[in-house]
Formats: C-alpha cells, sequence, structure tokens
C-alpha cells in the first residue's frame, strides 16, 4: 500500500530535523523547560510531548521552524480522516502543535497570523 503522506500538497522528504546551534537546547528540551516554567502538570507535559513528536514523525521529521500554518492543517486533517480521532482529540493536538511551530519560528503569542477577516 503506498505511504498516503506523499502528495502534492506534502512538504519534501527531509532526513532530519536541523542541528540546534551549539548551546542551544533541543525542541523537545525547550518544550519541557517551558511546561515547568508555566507549572503544568506531568500528564499535559507528556501529552504535549507525544503530540510534538507525532506532528514531527507525520512530517518526516521536518523541524516545526520550517513548517507554518499550512502544515498544521494538513496534519489535522490526517488526524480525522486517516486516525478518525474525536474533536477533542484534535483540539488537543491543534494547540500542541500550533503553539510549537509558532514557538519554533520564534513568535510570541499575539503576535501570530491573524485569520483572513471575511
Amino acid at each position: 500500500m503506498p505511504d498516503q503522506r506523499n502528495g502534492p500538497d506534502r512538504p519534501a522528504l527531509v532526513r532530519g530535523a536541523p542541528a540546534p546551534q551549539p548551546g542551544q537546547p533541543r525542541l523537545l528540551d525547550r518544550l519541557h523547560a517551558a511546561i515547568r516554567l508555566r507549572h503544568y502538570s506531568v500528564r499535559t507535559e507528556r501529552a504535549y510531548a507525544h503530540w510534538v513528536k507525532r506532528y514531527v514523525l507525520f512530517h518526516r521529521k521536518q523541524h516545526p521552524a520550517e513548517l507554518g500554518a499550512e502544515a498544521v492543517r494538513a496534519f489535522l486533517s490526517a488526524l480525522a480522516t486517516e486516525s478518525h480521532v474525536s474533536a477533542s482529540t484534535q483540539n488537543q493536538a491543534l494547540n500542541t502543535s500550533a503553539r510549537v511551530s509558532r514557538a519554533a519560528r520564534g513568535v510570541r503569542g499575539r503576535d501570530r497570523e491573524q485569520p483572513a477577516s471575511k
């Protein structure tokens, strides 16, 4: 069965995330530190780490800094159509992947892209 993730709207295969700059912590280390700084529970930390790993693996190990809003939409669409997850699970994945994607690009909370007005 062919891999369904190889479509025209999917990013090209990248063999690994870019190496962190010397002295800079890796993505999951930064995630764990940020969660602990906010005093989230251990279960929340595990859930965030799980979704970050799934998001990165879905995009064939591309670093979230290289991905944008379309990558988040593709991930959520695949969760809904291929994995058949519930709406609450999709919301958890959305919140995690969007936060990590923005944080990896260095965008702060209110500076993110605004949805197009109707």
